[in-house]
């Protein structure tokens, strides 16, 4: 059993690994193109919030957002998980892991990983280096901080997946159009997870209601938790971990129930 293990982990690695070094073939410029136009957003919002909020906002909420903004964009693969799974179905390729003697999950899973690589050491990393040339300062608030974000981050990134895999169902369940995958994930993850804007800044008491939804686990609460706006920080986690336990058995009951209908879509 150990021995099995361990011939996993050395197979996930692999192919994680493949994912990491596969943007690298098309040259340099290829794959840092997609990372300058991220940039670009990034130092739009921050200018858009530094233009918005000087004249109402109360004082330090400014340097709160410019925080939130700017870790969002550091860590943005992260807050808005997105696997391989609705691709491959859609085209058809799928069928391959379904034959591989590991989990269907964990090899999107370590490929994900491994996409993510290569992003964060020449986008993520020098992101974070510069961040004071930016005018924000993304030290942690406290030692209690440099703790709780990671471990809430983690989270957020299971429930991510699990929430990718749930959508790929609806996906096969709707007669592999990914093109409506798309825009359902697109629409529900953009706001719905407070990766753009953060939930206090919602009127009518919105953000309230949405800090409670499964969708917010994701983006909002590591993050409120790094700025220090998060309130009951053991609450924020709590509520993430139990939506974190439901998304995971809602992902593995439609994938159990819809198995033949996914080998089939999958090629």
């Amino acid at each position: 059993m150990h021995r099995t293990a361990i011939v996993n982990l050395k197979a996930y690695i692999r192919l994680a690994r493949l994912e990491a070094t596969s943007p690298m073939t098309g040259g340099i410029f290829y794959f840092l193109s997609g990372y300058f136009v991220r940039l670009v957003r990034i130092l739009l919002l921050l200018s858009i919030w530094r233009a918005v909020l000087p004249q109402t906002s109360e004082a330090g909420q400014l340097d709160q957002v410019l925080r939130y903004t700017l870790l969002a964009g550091v860590f943005w693969q992260q807050v808005d998980v997105e696997t391989t799974a609705s691709t491959t179905f859609w085209e058809g390729s799928a069928s391959s892991r379904f034959l591989r003697p590991l989990s269907v999950f964990g090899q999107y899973m370590a490929e994900t990983v491994g996409k993510w690589v290569p992003v964060l050491l020449f986008f993520s990393i020098p992101l974070l280096l510069v961040s004071p040339l930016l005018g924000v300062d993304l030290r942690p608030i406290s030692m209690a901080t440099m703790w709780l974000f990671p471990a809430s981050l983690a989270i957020g990134i299971l429930s991510g997946f699990a929430m990718d895999f749930i959508l790929t169902g609806f996906m096969v369940y709707l007669g592999n159009d990914n093109f409506v995958a798309s825009q359902i994930r697109a629409a529900t993850t953009m706001l719905l997870s407070g990766a753009l804007i953060p939930f206090y800044l919602l009127p009518l008491g919105i953000g309230s209601v949405l800090e409670w939804l499964p969708f917010a686990t994701m983006a909002s609460a590591p993050l409120s938790i790094y700025t220090g706006t998060a309130g009951s920080v053991a609450r924020l986690l709590l509520l993430q971990s139990g939506w974190c336990l439901v998304l995971w058995t809602a992902a593995s009951y439609i994938w159990e129930k819809n198995r033949q209908k996914l080998v089939i879509f999958g090629g």
